[in-house]
């Protein structure tokens, strides 16, 4: 359930403290999730090789804080891409969280109220599977340079949608 969430927020995070480029909250949030993510070490070496006068914030204390640089036109248009991957990603959640919170006994009362449900997890899931999986084969493809990454990250937001989405309506449909 976190990954599921953290797939959609954490692209829009970064989406929105680029809009938003002096919000020292969401510069503090953004290099908090490097240090989780990297560690310490790694988000000082970041800020420190691009530190300029154009990378410090002030707050209303005027205690200065180092900032991440901003985007560059090819990470705002992949970071688009993760937005629509993290929408996919996140019709997964309800699911996910009800196994979570109820467990084997939710599972099984939905099991004897719907049949078939078991059939449409079980294939919902593998399309999320094959759209995810085909995202990081076109990822790696654009790093090879078969397309550029424009084409690539459209490719894969429109792959994601076409794999995870339109089999999970026609299964609901059926």
């Amino acid at each position: 359930s976190i990954i599921f969430i953290s797939s959609l927020i954490i692209p829009l995070l970064s989406l929105w403290s680029d809009i938003d480029f002096d919000n020292a909250l969401l510069q503090r949030t953004q290099i908090s999730l490097l240090n989780l993510v990297r560690g310490e070490e790694a988000v000082s070496a970041v800020l420190d090789s691009s530190s300029s006068s154009n990378n410090k914030i002030t707050t209303e204390e005027e205690e200065p804080l180092l900032s991440l640089p901003r985007l560059t036109p090819t990470e705002r248009f992949r970071v688009l891409g993760l937005v629509v991957i993290g929408f996919v990603a996140i019709l997964y959640l309800p699911v996910s969280l009800f196994l979570t919170l109820y467990g084997q006994r939710w599972w099984t009362s939905c099991l004897e109220l719907y049949p078939q449900q078991g059939l449409l997890e079980v294939s919902t899931t593998l399309f999320g599977l094959i759209a995810a999986q085909s995202n990081i084969a076109i990822t790696r493809a654009a790093g090879y340079g078969v397309r550029p990454l424009s084409q690539a990250v459209r490719f894969g937001a429109i792959s994601c949608i076409v794999l995870a989405v339109v089999p999970c309506v026609c299964a609901l449909y059926y």
